[in-house]
């Protein structure tokens, strides 16, 4: 037998379920429908002529009410007139829609209509009357109106109204009472509908959840054996084509697990036998990084006692462009007295220029006062005795003038040599300043071309620091390779592989599968018979010991 789908299932649940509300609701718009029509009928044919006869009834009264009032000057006459006017036009509307609504039609009902239509006749020739009465303001007359005709309409009239009003109360009550009961039995009807659809929907989940539920327990009973290790598991559930499809899945998916557990067994000896290979080869990789790391030691000292040369040139450099400096500095300080000594010099010429000139005007002043005096000797001859001091005194003052003059001589020649010699100072000086500009630029030149040796040296030491602190954490890392070149050794891989086929040996593989039992061991990959199996139901072995299952998935 084929197992239903849950999906049918779930259809059919649905099914039922919009079935029952559907008659649900089919039995609650009819009882909404049927209970209007029940009001509207209680209303139009039980409610209308009952408060019709009582409107009939009040007015009436209304009128003797009023007539009385006007006799006692209580009530004014156009009032009551109006209220006879509306009365009279009421009355007979009022009764027709009672006539109409009422379904009392035999016996002794017809004959109170049959009185009550006489009365109402009676009522109207009375009210002409009154309303004659009542335009020319005949107290008389509504007198005799009230007393001796108002009481035959009352007795026509009233007296009927009064004995009909008990049997349109009656006519209300039954018509209450048949929709009452009618309404009893559609809640009835209702209330088995929904007995009878939960019921029916009770049932069915019922057993839809002890079908589920125990297909349920099973996946779950299963599914802990799987998480156990045990992978000889089996699941064979048609409870549903959905569960059939889940324990095929599962049975697939146990036997897969089972035959890549086997793999792993394989994979993790080969692992055991490859981390021996592995361990001679970081031995020789220790050996090689621990030569590495004794060439980079070599390396490290001598990069030091390059640093310390670099170091020590830069130092050099360094006070060769402080004493450059000192140099530019002292150079540049007899530039400076240099052109002092020309400006110097420059100033002496002028000022022997000066003196000469001054000289000159002395020689000058002495030649005249020679010839001052020649004259004034010539005249103390003339003069005879009288000028004889005279004569002495220009004798003496031409020997003054004689002497001014060779001084004077003697200061000009001395001022020529002076000054001739002051100008070839000059020259020298001023030829040596030009020299001393050349040497200030030249140290100056030095100076600089000092000061970027000593930077390029400063730079350069940085850099050969640098390098050598490159080189000691280069060395250290060597150190520390070798270190773990020497403790991560195949032994961690191998205890690795053991803990591996410790952990694999943990589960239960199926009966026949490659490496069940103590056996697997030493099982090789490449002659697993259950390998071909998985590839027909799409598990696809690769090169690098795995399986992928990849290809062929079951269909639904």
């Amino acid at each position: 037998m084929k197992a239903i789908s849950l999906r049918i299932q779930l259809l059919a649940l649905a099914a039922i379920c919009v079935a029952l509300f559907a008659g649900l609701g089919t039995l609650v718009i009819t009882g909404s429908r049927s209970d209007a029509a029940a009001l509207r009928a209680l209303y139009v044919q039980g409610l209308q002529p009952l408060l019709a006869l009582q409107d009939i009834d009040r007015q009436l009264r209304e009128v003797r009410f009023r007539l009385a009032g006007v006799l006692l000057e209580q009530i004014p006459v156009q009032g009551s007139r109006n209220h006879l006017a509306d009365t009279r036009q009421s009355v007979p509307a009022l009764w027709k829609r009672y006539v109409e609504a009422s379904h009392a039609r035999e016996g002794a009902t017809r004959e109170m209509l049959d009185e009550i239509r006489r009365g109402l006749d009676r009522f109207s020739a009375f009210a002409s009357e009154l309303e004659t009465a009542y335009a020319s303001d005949n107290r008389s007359k509504l007198a005799d109106l009230l007393e001796d005709d108002w009481p035959q309409v009352h007795l026509a009239l009233l007296k009927p109204l009064e004995r009909l009003l008990p049997v349109a109360v009656s006519e209300a009550d039954s018509l209450y009472t048949e929709q009452s009961a009618a309404a009893s039995r559609r809640q009835t009807l209702a209330a088995l509908g929904l007995l009878f659809g939960v019921s029916v929907l009770a049932l069915f989940l019922l057993l839809f959840h002890r079908r589920l539920s125990r297909a349920l327990r099973d996946i779950v009973a299963s599914m802990r054996r799987l998480a156990r290790g045990d992978l000889a598991v089996q699941l064979d559930d048609r409870s549903s084509a959905e569960t059939a499809m889940i324990s095929a899945e599962f049975t697939l998916a146990a036997r897969m697990l089972s035959a890549l557990v086997s793999r792993i067994h394989g994979i993790a000896a080969r692992m055991q036998a490859a981390s021996r290979e592995v361990a001679l080869e970081h031995t020789a990789l220790s050996e090689r990084t621990t030569q590495q790391a004794a060439s980079l030691e070599e390396t490290a000292a001598s990069m030091e006692e390059m640093t310390a040369t670099v170091a020590q040139n830069a130092e050099n450099a360094r006070r060769a462009a402080s004493l450059s400096e000192e140099a530019a500095s002292t150079a540049s300080r007899g530039g400076e007295a240099v052109g002092a000594a020309v400006r110097t010099m420059a100033g002496v010429s002028d000022s022997s220029k000066k003196v000469g000139e001054i000289v000159g005007v002395i020689d000058g002043i002495a030649f005249q006062t020679n010839i001052l005096a020649l004259n004034a000797a010539v005249e103390a001859a003339r003069a005879g005795e009288q000028g004889r001091g005279f004569a002495v005194v220009a004798s003496e003052v031409r020997g003054l003038a004689k002497r001014s003059a060779e001084a004077a001589r003697e200061i000009r020649d001395l001022i020529k040599a002076s000054t001739a010699q002051f100008d070839a100072g000059s020259a020298q000086v001023m030829s040596a300043g030009e020299t001393m500009k050349e040497v200030v630029a030249s140290v100056h030149r030095v100076h600089a071309l000092i000061s970027e040796i000593s930077g390029a040296s400063g730079e350069q030491a940085k850099n050969v620091a640098q390098m050598n602190l490159t080189l000691q954490q280069l060395e250290t890392v060597t150190h520390q390779n070798a270190t773990m070149v020497g403790e991560r050794s195949a032994d961690t891989m191998e205890e690795h592989a053991t803990a591996l086929a410790e952990a694999v040996g943990d589960f239960t593989l199926a009966a026949g599968a490659p490496g069940a039992g103590n056996a697997v061991a030493n099982s090789s990959a490449d002659s697993h018979p259950a390998l071909p199996v998985l590839e027909r139901e799409g598990v696809a072995p690769e090169t690098d010991g795995t399986a992928v299952a990849v290809r062929g998935r079951r269909s639904a």
